[in-house]
C-alpha cells in the first residue's frame, strides 16, 4: 500500500493525469490505467518506495488543510509541506523507470508552475522562490 501511496503522489502521476486525464476529476479508470507497473522495479526500488510512501502518509498528515466548496468544509492535505519527500519518490522512479534526469526535473518545475498557475504572490507565500523551483530532485 505505502508503495502505491508514493506513486500516486509523485510528480510523474500528476503529470500522467494532467496529459492524460482531464487534471480536475481523478477517475478510477485513470487510477487503473497507470502505465507504471512496480512489478517490474528492482527490489531496492520497491523498498525505497515503500519506505518513502510510509514517510509521506506520516508527514502529510502534520499539513491539513481546508476550503469551503458549496457551503461544505472540504479538508485536504497540503502536499507542497512534503516537498522534499515527494522529490526523493520522484527521483527513485526516474531511475527504476529510466527516465531521463533532465525529464525528472522538468517534473519539479511543472509541478509547480502549474498548481501556482503563474501566481507571483502564491509562489512567495509558500516560500517558493525561483531557486526551490529551479532546484534539480538531484541537488537534496
Amino acid at each position: 500500500a505505502d508503495l502505491v501511496y508514493a506513486v500516486l503522489n509523485s510528480h510523474l502521476v500528476y503529470w500522467l493525469w494532467i496529459v492524460i486525464g482531464d487534471g480536475f476529476h481523478l477517475t478510477e479508470s485513470f487510477v487503473k490505467h497507470i502505465p507504471i507497473n512496480p512489478d517490474n522495479f528492482s527490489s531496492r526500488g520497491k523498498e525505497s518506495l515503500e519506505s518513502l510512501g510510509s514517510e509521506l502518509r506520516n508527514t502529510v498528515k502534520q499539513f491539513p488543510i481546508y476550503k469551503i466548496n458549496s457551503g461544505k468544509t472540504i479538508g485536504n492535505y497540503n502536499l507542497l509541506k512534503c516537498g522534499p519527500i515527494i522529490k526523493s519518490i520522484d527521483k527513485v522512479l526516474v531511475s527504476e523507470l529510466s527516465i531521463s534526469r533532465s525529464f525528472g526535473d522538468f517534473l519539479n518545475t511543472m509541478y509547480i508552475e502549474h498548481i501556482s498557475a503563474g501566481r507571483l504572490e502564491y509562489k512567495n507565500r509558500l516560500n517558493l522562490n525561483s531557486d526551490s523551483i529551479q532546484q534539480s530532485i538531484y541537488e537534496q
